[in-house]
């Protein structure tokens, strides 16, 4: 028999010209007491994308405060975001959460951390998206990628963060395609900058 603890951060709400109320998560039907648990780690978060832990436990995600009525528009719309601390404490829940990072252009889509505590954030999908390092809450790079003009299918950025042997890390990136039932001819260019070796 084996049980796992189901830790959802909840309460998601909604930005807009009016505010909705937030919803609440039923977590009564999550298998039964032998099996798993459910509790709530987080809430009143606005628009969060991405989460992981830090490797002091504590729990890392992001927020995005859209910057039109529109709202974030799937997660590309024009946005402020932010990413959050949310500290474990010694019974195993997790604290109050603090802000961290803050003033992030775009919507935030992702998060990752690499071995050395470096955090990277994921910022934009779409026709354009940045993915910033931050190393000591100090901005340490970024690598750009812009799209052709026009529409382009699942873009969705930063996926996956590989730790090699050597100390370095390999990031995997989404682009996605230009169509969905054809080839793509169109090219998508990258820049950035790094202060880390």
């Amino acid at each position: 028999m084996w049980k796992s603890l189901l830790l959802l951060p909840a309460l998601l709400r909604m930005a807009s010209a009016s505010t909705i109320a937030p919803f609440t998560l039923d977590l009564s039907q999550l298998g039964g007491p032998a099996t798993m648990a459910g509790t709530t780690v987080v809430s009143g978060a606005n628009f969060p994308f991405g989460m992981v832990t830090a490797d002091n436990g504590s729990l890392l995600y992001s927020q995005s405060t859209p910057t039109t009525a529109a709202g974030l528009n799937y997660g590309s719309g024009p946005a402020i975001g932010s990413v959050w601390s949310a500290p474990k404490m010694a019974d195993g829940s997790f604290g109050t959460p603090t802000k961290i990072i803050d003033n992030i252009p775009g919507a935030i889509t992702n998060l990752r951390t690499l071995a050395d505590g470096t955090i990277l954030v994921d910022s934009g999908s779409g026709t354009e998206g940045d993915v910033i390092l931050h190393s000591g809450r100090q901005s340490s790079g970024t690598v750009n990628f812009t799209y052709p003009a026009g529409s382009w299918e699942h873009a969705k950025g930063m996926s996956l963060v590989q730790s090699n042997a050597d100390g370095s890390s390999t990031i995997y990136f989404i682009v996605g395609s230009q169509t969905d039932q054809a080839a793509s001819v169109g090219t998508i260019s990258t820049s950035g900058w790094c202060h880390r070796r």
